[in-house]
């Protein structure tokens, strides 16, 4: 009969051991509060550098319109200054029928003129299309920061909720592990009787199951 008490005292110890073996990877599991930190610390870096991205294209836009600006500036003059030569080639023209003398002088000019018109129209669709680039990347830098923002802000509410949680749950796993080592203790000084140390197991395995369903049940709320 003892001996079958001793085995029978053995295998709950085992049993305590494997719900304490369990319970301990249980708490290992649990996120680290400073990898979470850490976490939410990288997510407002990337943000301050987002916005350092756009002030830095808002003021590249702004200084390409204001070359943009002087360029048509520089266009109008030039077309100006072609519409009088065009003018003056034209009262030219009427005296040269008159005197058969041929402006040569004012033709060249008009020439230059007329290719520095044409190289500023090219320049002006190039730095348009340029505007339009930066423009495009600037709203589309602006929706990354939005979306950073409002992922900073769930990760931190997520946070909140699971040191919450995780703070509940590790107390739990003290409190059975606590209750394991007082259980294991007595079982070892023979302090308590066989009916005792049957429902002292039953409780302890009840509280390691209800401490699993429990941590099982915040992994599947991360997880959604």
């Amino acid at each position: 009969c003892t001996n079958e008490r001793l085995f029978d005292l053995e295998y709950k110890i085992k049993a305590l051991e494997e719900d304490k073996r369990a319970l301990e990877k249980e708490k290992a599991r649990i996120p680290n509060q400073h990898d979470i930190d850490e976490k939410v610390k990288n997510l407002r870096k990337e943000c301050d550098e987002l916005k350092r991205q756009i002030a830095q294209k808002k003021s590249e836009i702004t200084d390409q319109n204001l070359l943009l600006g002087d360029k048509r500036k520089k266009y109008t003059t030039t077309t100006k200054q072609f519409d009088e030569l065009t003018h003056s080639i034209e009262n030219l023209e009427a005296e040269y029928l008159q005197s058969k003398l041929k402006p040569a002088e004012l033709l060249k000019q008009t020439d230059s003129l007329s290719l520095q018109r044409d190289q500023t129209e090219q320049e002006i669709e190039e730095m348009d299309a340029r505007v339009k680039e930066q423009e495009r990347s600037t709203r589309q830098l602006q929706e990354d920061v939005e979306k950073l923002k409002a992922l900073t802000s769930k990760e931190m509410r997520l946070n909140d909720q699971d040191n919450q949680e995780n703070e509940k749950l590790n107390e739990e796993i003290r409190n059975v592990l606590n209750l394991i080592a007082f259980e294991e203790a007595k079982l070892a000084k023979g302090q308590i009787d066989e009916r005792q140390s049957n429902e002292a197991v039953k409780s302890t395995i009840q509280m390691g199951k209800q401490i699993h369903e429990q941590h099982s049940k915040i992994q599947k709320q991360k997880e959604r």
